[in-house]
This record gives C-alpha cells, sequence and structure tokens, in this order.
C-alpha cells in the first residue's frame, strides 16, 4: 500500500523530447505526444504512483513535483479474495503470503496476489493496484514477475511501459550449492534452511517448500 500524496507538473518550456522520463515511469503514466521531433511530456497523474524517476532522470529541470489536493491511497485488500485463492497463487508462485514484496511501499506478497486475482495482468497494473515498484525498483521486480507468471503463465503480458525490466524470477532457494558456498559471507545455506523451515511450518506442500524462499533481484 503507498499513500500517493504528490503529483508531477510538467514544464513545457523546458522539456526537450528526451524521451528518459517516459522510458523510466513503471506505471506508463508519462506519454510523448506533439509533432515528430518537437514532442512533450505529459502526465497521467491517475496513473502516477509518486516514485520521482522521471524527476531523477530529467536534465532540463521539466519535471516538478507537487502536493495533490487530496491525497490518493493505492492498495488491494487481500481480503477482497478468496483466502484459498490467494494462497494457492502464493504457493505457486513459490513465494509467502507474508513476505514483504516492496519495501518502499511496505507491499507484502499476499496483496500482489489479490490484485492479480482481481485482474492486474502487467507489471504496471499490480504497481497501480499496489503501490509497488514506487521506489527503489531493486527487489519487487522478482516477487512481481513470480506472482504474475503464476497467475497468468510463463509470459508475463506486454504493456505500454517502455522500463527495462531484466527477465529474472530466481529466488534464494534457486541458489546451488557451490555458488552459496562461495559465498560464504553472505550466510546463504543459513538463509535457506530458515527459509525452508517457516515454508514447512506454514502447511505448504513439499512443492511449494522447494520453490520458496526470499525473493531477491540478481545482479
Amino acid at each position: 500500500m503507498k499513500i500517493v500524496r504528490q503529483e508531477i507538473k510538467i514544464v513545457d518550456a523546458n522539456c526537450t523530447g528526451c524521451y528518459r522520463c517516459e522510458r523510466a515511469c513503471p506505471t506508463a503514466a508519462i506519454t510523448m505526444v506533439g509533432p515528430r521531433k518537437e514532442e512533450i511530456a505529459v502526465v497521467d497523474n491517475d496513473k502516477c504512483i509518486a516514485c520521482f524517476r522521471c524527476v531523477d532522470v530529467c536534465d532540463d529541470d521539466a519535471m516538478l513535483i507537487a502536493e495533490r489536493e487530496v491525497p490518493r491511497k493505492v492498495r488491494t485488500s487481500p481480503r477482497s479474495v478468496d483466502p484459498a485463492e490467494l494462497n494457492a497463487l502464493c504457493e505457486a508462485a513459490g513465494l509467502d503470503p507474508d513476505q514483504m514484496a516492496c519495501l518502499c511501499s511496505s507491499t507484502k506478497v499476499k496483496e500482489l496476489a489479490a490484485a492479480a486475482l482481481n485482474g492486474a495482468s502487467t507489471f504496471e497494473e499490480l504497481a497501480l493496484a499496489t503501490g509497488a515498484a514506487s521506489g527503489c525498483l531493486l527487489y519487487c521486480g522478482v516477487p512481481m514477475r513470480r506472482v504474475l507468471r503464476a497467475r497468468t503463465g510463463d509470459e508475463v503480458d506486454p504493456s505500454g511501459s517502455k522500463v527495462r525490466r531484466y527477465d529474472s524470477a530466481q529466488i534464494l532457494l534457486d541458489i546451488d550449492e557451490a555458488a552459496a558456498d562461495a559465498y560464504p559471507l553472505f550466510a546463504l545455506r543459513r538463509e535457506q534452511a530458515a527459509a525452508r523451515a517457516k515454508r514447512q511450518s506454514s502447511g505448504a506442500s513439499p512443492e511449494g517448500a522447494a520453490r520458496s524462499g526470499e525473493a531477491r533481484s540478481t545482479p
């Protein structure tokens, strides 16, 4: 869940049509409009989740942060779907429902799963329904991809976003023994054992336990 308190205003005179903001937006809230080579950015603030990535990448001071008149809550309640279906989807994704999927928005896996069960089928739709991907984008990509694949199949539904996303869905228990032993500083074997124990104590099937673990991005 995220409370969106800000929105983006475009300074048209400063926009050079470089497309950086459009390519950085995780919810496809920004589009370039106008004649070729004269395009300027246009923001749909109904799709903005205040990640401010567009502000970070703009070198021309064309993006301004403004306070919203009315803050907007971005959230999907896990209670909005059948608990059995939610738990089954999380297990199919190999994720703990109570695991944190997005640290920046405090979004848990069960909220992603509920959004997917309610019809979200792309990264952008998941972000708009939960507030995930509204910060660093370092960790949320893997659980988002795993939930989408578990819900829609191996291929994630394409969307209009131009954000580059790595096709990675690896989790902790996907790391093999040789790789885990090569980096003893990270105590991967211990973390894997804890993940297995937690999954098994929650009553997951052996197949689910084999896939479970803390979701992490690959370098």
